[in-house]
């Protein structure tokens, strides 16, 4: 299973949206897809959404899916990679009214340098990168204790 998310600010993703409907439409995209499509006002005509989920849903359907499709929000990205999941990230545009800035790219650009995702840019990128998925390689994303959990742990210690 697919799962595209979108999250939860009040800008649309249509882009997105229209991008993976194509290529179900196309036959690219075989497996069932299902969708987070939050303030979009597209509706996809070949897969089930929801505005929203509840966040024990989200967290239900992210264990589910093999593959996990987003918008470059860091929640959304995280989300996926502490599931394990292979991650494409279609990252918002300012440009294209998606956001108030391109945050989203840079934050995409340092992920995809790690290994830990793919990015596309538009929909064909997308296309090749759901073409590949299966001999595409995902770095394994290990989650960093914060220095503020690391020096509570240590006081904690110390304490005996």
């Amino acid at each position: 299973m697919i799962l595209i998310t979108v999250g939860t600010q009040r800008f649309q993703f249509n882009r997105l949206l229209r991008a993976v409907d194509l290529l179900v439409e196309e036959g690219v995209l075989t497996d069932s897809v299902i969708a987070q499509i939050g303030y979009s006002d597209y509706k996809p005509r070949h897969y089930p959404y929801s505005d929203f989920y509840e966040l024990d849903d989200i967290a239900k359907l992210t264990k589910e899916c093999d593959v996990c499709i987003t918008h470059g929000g860091i929640g959304s990205i995280l989300n996926a990679l502490n599931c394990g999941k292979k991650v494409i990230v279609m990252p918002r545009k300012k440009i294209l009214g998606e956001h108030v800035d391109d945050h989203q790219s840079e934050i995409s650009s340092a992920f995809q340098e790690k290994g830990y995702i793919q990015v596309a840019e538009n929909v064909d990128q997308l296309r090749l990168l759901v073409s590949e998925i299966d001999h595409l390689h995902f770095n394994t994303y290990i989650q960093e204790e914060s220095n503020l959990l690391y020096a509570i742990k240590a006081y904690i210690q110390t304490l005996g």
